[in-house]
């Protein structure tokens, strides 16, 4: 505990972090979880400081009369983009970092911290804050999956029940999921520990909370370990494709393609409804045999395809409630046309083609140039020669890729079934379209060479070795396809190939994860037989879902955890080491404090339907009935393209 700080009570979830991090101390009235977004100080605040070059100097010198060491003093603005109560607001912070191993004492942090401040004030600075934080020790846990051979997962699901109880009278509605992971900063470093995920703000007695989960868990007899409590600002759901803007928002940029551009769609293909901007992924192709009739399409996310932001709001909630149904008319608004790429993406790429068509004839004027002054001087130009030679080639490939790109988003196809937003009766999400390409397009390219599986060196080396899992990921070569069908097994290792981040690996977590249901809990069920379908109100408003964890090396070849899944890889199909696919991933678990995304600032893992239950829900979609309801015909079958 912080030196005159204190834990107890109804805090923030926010503040409860803070106070009981013991490598962070702060004067910012509300201290955002890290991780946080720093850039250098620019602004008016920065010419000052230059006309004090001392400042750094006195701060620690009165550092060092609390015997602290600085590693460093830098002056940034810091945010937290997209968090609430003014994440968005770029404080300008004295950032002064700390290791702990130069025996600085953290009990002193928080007098140390008053002085740097009060400095600050008396030279006419004071509206900077000061932060002192260790940033190898501070608050910053990755998740990492448990083993479902843990003796712990078993004591965990034996209470589950009684701990969402406990959770729900508790936190009611703020909270999001519970689960048990791996916590720690990095994969050398970690715990055991029930993760229950909250809403951003939410206040409550944390350290009774947590008292009351972990006297409920206790597992002595089990194992001599004890499962900790972990809480954390937290959301899942949907990995939606980003819409068009409305009128007066600003576009959100699109995935430029320029660098790995393939004209024929594939796995992890960029997909789009007409009348949107934005999309998802292209799953894989198959082929559906349907009373007599043989379908091929692909598979992706029913909220990927469902109808565009223009349609009326009344047959939007009917997809959503219903989805398509095979034997729906082929001008059903819920069939939607589906394009590839999305539009943005088209967009970015074309932009990204142009800036770097642009930079390489550029590039070739200058070479030129270089090759006649050393021409002239007679000295050797082959090196420039073969450089210039690379350009042009580099030229007429994106000139093509222009040409193609006008064309650009091409007619893919139209839903023909899709589950809408529903729920098995087992209290798993279901979310799956299937999209017939018509004949004529399917002419133009060959689906099956759209579901070729990467080699082992796209891996780059996240291989299942690397997760400790087996069996090994080892395609035959030049090259090998989806071979079909399998399930999601907790601790096994898979990939995915998603349209904004590419090939990714992961393993299941040990134990499902619990979510709580956003908004009404009502959703669509549906019988074994394929019943016509109906809304229903749940017995409970969670469900249970398979987490995909991703970790990458890090420092001194230890894992931090890292994205499985953005936002445009709804769709991608779960694939395990043997080639066959085991899920179709539809949403993410984001937890606001982690590891730093480039890209996205947090890290996400990924949520993936189990393939036997989009299967049995395709089974339900197309089976035939008379009026009556009574069957008529068989249920629809799905097999590889």
């Amino acid at each position: 505990m912080k030196e005159s700080e204190d834990n107890a009570g109804e805090l923030s979830i926010e503040q409860y972090i803070y106070r009981t991090d013991r490598y962070r101390s702060t004067s910012v009235a509300f201290p955002f979880p890290t991780p946080l977004f720093f850039e250098p100080e620019d602004g008016p605040i920065l010419q000052r400081l230059h006309n004090d070059p001392a400042i750094k100097e006195t701060i620690t010198s009165t550092l060092g009369k609390h015997d602290i060491k600085p590693q460093m003093i830098t002056f940034d603005k810091q945010s937290k983009p997209g968090y609430p109560a003014g994440g968005e607001i770029a404080v300008t912070v004295v950032r002064i970092s700390i290791d702990v191993r130069d025996h600085s004492p953290t009990d002193a942090w928080a007098a140390a911290r008053r002085d740097v401040k009060a400095l600050l004030i008396e030279r006419g600075f004071g509206d900077l804050e000061v932060e002192l934080i260790d940033p190898q020790r501070s608050y910053l846990p990755s998740l990492f999956p448990v083993s479902p051979k843990n003796p712990l997962v078993t004591a965990y699901e034996a209470k589950r029940g009684e701990i969402l109880e406990i959770v729900e009278d508790a936190l009611k509605d703020a909270w999001t999921s519970i689960s048990l992971f791996r916590v720690g900063r990095t994969s050398l470093s970690t715990q055991h520990a029930i993760v229950i995920m909250v809403r951003p703000l939410t206040e409550h007695d944390w350290p009774v909370l947590r008292w009351r989960i972990e006297s409920l868990t206790n597992t002595q007899g089990v194992s001599q370990a004890k499962l900790a409590v972990e809480f954390m600002p937290g959301y899942w759901g949907d990995l939606p494709p980003s819409r068009s803007p409305s009128p007066g928002e600003e576009e959100i940029g699109g995935k430029s393609f320029e660098r790995q551009f393939r004209s024929e769609p594939m796995m992890g293909t960029s997909i789009g409804v007409l009348g949107e901007g934005g999309g998802g992924t292209l799953g894989g192709f198959f082929q559906l045999d349907c009373h007599g009739r043989k379908h091929t399409g692909f598979l992706t996310n029913s909220h990927v395809v469902q109808p565009a932001g223009s349609t009326p709001e009344a047959v939007q909630k009917e997809y959503n409630y219903y989805g398509c149904h095979y034997s729906a008319r082929k001008d059903h608004p819920a069939r939607s046309q589906v394009r590839y790429f999305a539009a943005k993406d088209v967009k970015a790429t074309r932009h990204a083609a142009e800036k770097r068509l642009g930079t390489t004839v550029a590039n070739i004027a200058r070479l030129e140039r270089d090759i006649h002054d050393r021409r002239a001087m007679d000295l050797p130009f082959n090196n420039l020669l073969q450089q210039k030679v690379q350009n042009q080639s580099t030229v007429g490939r994106l000139e093509k890729m222009k040409a193609v790109l006008e064309t650009m988003p091409r007619i893919l196809g139209q839903v023909l079934c899709a589950s809408g937003r529903a729920v098995t009766k087992s209290n798993r999400v279901l979310d799956w379209a299937f999209v017939e390409t018509p004949a004529h397009i399917q002419s133009l390219f060959d689906a099956r060479r759209g579901n070729l599986l990467p080699q082992r060196n796209a891996l780059h080396g996240n291989d299942p070795e690397e997760y400790d899992c087996e069996p090994t990921y080892d395609p035959p070569e030049p090259e090998a396809f989806i071979q079909g069908f399998s399930k999601i097994e907790k601790g096994q290792w898979y990939f995915k190939i998603g349209g904004t981040t590419g090939l990714t690996t992961g393993v299941c977590n040990g134990t499902q994860t619990t979510f709580r249901l956003q908004g009404e809990p009502v959703h669509v069920l549906h019988d074994k037989a394929g019943m016509v379908q109906r809304t229903v109100k749940l017995d409970q408003d969670t469900v249970n879902e398979y987490v995909i964890l991703n970790a990458k090396h890090g420092h001194r070849s230890a894992f931090q955890q890292q994205t499985f899944c953005r936002s445009g890889d709804s769709g991608s199909l779960l694939i395990d080491a043997q080639g066959y696919i085991a899920g179709l991933v539809f949403g993410s678990l984001t937890g606001l404090c982690g590891p730093l995304n480039a890209e996205s600032q947090y890290v996400e893992a990924g949520l993936a339907t189990d393939i036997r239950d989009v299967l049995a829900s395709i089974a339900a979609k197309t089976t035939k009935r008379d009026s009556n309801g009574q069957l008529i015909g068989a249920p629809g079958t799905l097999s590889v393209a």
